[in-house]
């Protein structure tokens, strides 16, 4: 009994220190626009870690665009610079695109809090050989401190 209480306390502090976040947004790469979506877990030290997919814009468009490429997989951000409403975060992320090859990105990310459950970012990464540059908005979902 005395370890199911300890782990649940253990749990509830693990579950409270951190909140579930989703964002999406639009990046202008060499080759085209991509629209990206991203869930993932933020810690009160603001250390982030989650999921991506990113899509050719185009796919949405028109279904007859023969350059159907989409991109999944993992990121990690870890803060720079942070203060109470503008945030810098180093994020890496890594996946598959069509597939076929493995892609690892290194971006330097840029948001400001506009409430307690949005922020809206800029950031700057390096792909396909050329620098890349995205938009997105993120949505807090539980708790609201931690943007």
């Amino acid at each position: 009994m005395k370890t199911l209480i300890i782990i649940l306390l253990f749990s509830a502090s693990i579950i409270q220190a951190q909140t579930l976040v989703l964002s999406t947004g639009v990046e202008k790469t060499v080759a085209n626009t991509e629209s990206q979506f991203m869930m993932g877990y933020q810690s009160k030290k603001q250390r982030s870690i989650g999921t991506f997919y990113q899509n050719n814009v185009n796919r949405f468009i028109s279904e007859n665009n023969p350059k159907q490429s989409y991109w999944y997989g993992v990121f990690t951000a870890l803060p720079i610079a942070k203060s109470e409403k503008i945030s810098v975060y180093a994020m890496l992320r890594a996946g598959l695109m069509d597939e076929q090859f493995v892609v690892i990105v290194p971006s330097l990310e840029t948001k400001i809090k506009v409430s307690k459950w949005l922020a809206v970012g800029v950031a700057s990464s390096y792909r396909q050989g050329y620098p890349a540059f995205s938009f997105k908005t993120q949505f807090s979902l539980f708790n609201q401190s931690t943007l």
